[in-house]
């Protein structure tokens, strides 16, 4: 089981309400080793996401020869208004979802990639203003 804990609030970053990471337990040693591992996510406000790929939490490098099968989940603290998928730094699919929920959850698969590298993350938009960003995830489609 993984945990998103807060790291860093208000009071140090103006503006950024809090960096969370991945961990298995709450502990000193987990929070060092997800950061390492790039297991993060960034929000002005205290939003949970999680995203994967093929399996593979945010973070993580991986190659595949199957078409990229992107999870993404959202528990806000606001109706959320569209959730991004950045692709390449490019936003690449674009979700407004019709129901006023602050919850949101999406598979999404991308069909045809060409063969390459790919950075895929999720950016998260509130009716209230606020936002989140997850890490990316590297994949290598061969």
């Amino acid at each position: 089981m993984l945990f998103q804990g807060v790291l860093i609030g208000a009071s140090v970053l103006p503006g950024l309400r809090g960096c969370g990471v991945y961990v298995k337990e709450l502990d000193r040693g987990e929070l060092f080793d997800a950061m390492d591992a790039r297991r993060t996510v960034a929000a002005t406000e205290k939003i949970f996401m999680e995203f994967s790929c093929n399996g593979h939490l945010m973070g993580r490098e991986f190659e595949t020869s199957e078409a990229p099968t992107l999870e993404m989940k959202v528990k806000g603290t606001a109706p959320i208004t569209r959730v991004t998928l950045i692709r390449n730094e490019k936003d690449y699919e674009i979700f407004e979802p019709q129901a006023v929920s602050a919850e949101f959850a999406k598979t999404f698969v991308d069909e045809k990639p060409e063969p390459g590298e790919y950075r895929y993350y999720m950016r998260v938009e509130q009716g209230d203003g606020n936002m989140g960003w997850t890490s990316p995830v590297w994949v290598t489609v061969n």
